[in-house]
């Protein structure tokens, strides 16, 4: 138990670090008091990525255009499935049919 919460705090202190990172401060000169980095426009920063704006999101386009050509591809080859289990079974039953037909003619004849 004593393990866990160790394990639960030290993460928490890793949470808050990350957090910290995110906002960098920066000490004013003569006030002893950090104060917030003002950040950059995100016009900016994506210019300082070397990526267009548009362009940062061409990878996670591509990759949702690929999962939804293999979701519409399952989504055929289910409907062909169904399609063929369904034919199957509409000739089963007509084989089924024909079978106890042809057995009924032939044990229990019929009396004019």
């Amino acid at each position: 138990m004593r393990f866990m919460a160790l394990l639960f705090l030290a993460a928490l202190a890793g949470a808050l670090v990350c957090a910290q990172d995110a906002s960098v401060t920066r000490a004013e000169p003569g006030a002893g008091i950090t104060a917030p980095v003002e950040s950059a426009s995100p016009q900016e920063t994506a210019a300082g990525d070397g990526f267009a704006p548009g362009e940062q999101l061409k990878p996670l386009k591509d990759l949702a255009e690929r999962r939804l050509l293999k979701a519409r591809r399952t989504l055929e080859e289910a409907r062909k499935g169904a399609r063929e289990g369904i034919e199957g079974g509409k000739k089963l039953f007509e084989g089924g049919t024909e079978l106890l037909r042809k057995l009924r003619d032939k044990f229990i004849p019929i009396k004019p």
